[in-house]
């Protein structure tokens, strides 16, 4: 399971590249012990990447009961503002606290169970082609319709495919599918992340 969810987790960051416009640079991976435990985190699956020139650190905490230790396991690396984790199951009340508490001095830490990443959903034909747009290109389509944020469709911040291209609030996307009126075109939509 925790080979699938890594294979997953790579297929995500290609993904974050592809759809995104992020670059994202591997550093370097130290694969998959056996056990794991709290005195030896620095030495569990981990992958270094950098994403547009800033150090992430991609973290699987296989065996490990994650609460207000989270925050131990994060502050190890002085050089890291942004986590993946991939936990083994849910996390307790107070390692989402500690989280929250982290996000509000500047970290930004995402959270997926090693469940979660069995399976890559972009792999599925029926997820249509998402694509987070530019700064400019959000004006653009604004001033183009005369709309405002707050008028556009929202997704959930909670949405897996939100999820898995790590959009942020006020992020928009085209998502483009196939045309359910008209065979053989394609019908685009934006939706900003609310």
């Amino acid at each position: 399971m925790i080979s699938r969810s890594f294979n997953t987790l790579i297929d995500i960051i290609d993904i974050r590249q592809r759809y995104c416009n992020i670059d994202i640079k591997k550093i370097e991976c130290i694969g998959p012990k056996e056990s794991l435990d709290i005195e030896k985190v620095k030495s569990s699956i981990k992958l270094h990447l950098k994403i547009q020139g800033r150090p992430v650190m991609c973290i699987w905490t296989s065996g490990i009961k994650l609460g207000a230790n989270i925050q131990d396991i994060i502050t190890t690396y002085t050089d890291v503002k942004h986590f993946i984790l991939v936990v083994e199951s849910v996390v307790t009340s107070d390692c989402k606290k500690t989280i929250s508490n982290l996000v509000k001095i500047g970290y930004k830490i995402e959270l997926f169970t090693i469940k979660e990443l069995q399976y890559n959903i972009f792999d599925s034909q029926l997820v249509p082609v998402y694509r987070r747009i530019d700064k400019d290109e959000k004006e653009k389509l604004l001033a183009t319709y005369g709309i405002k944020p707050i008028n556009m469709t929202k997704l959930a911040s909670s949405d897996v495919i939100v999820r898995y291209l790590g959009l942020d609030k006020g992020d928009v996307v085209c998502i483009t599918r196939a045309s359910d009126t008209l065979l053989g075109k394609e019908a685009i939509e934006y939706k900003i992340v609310g």
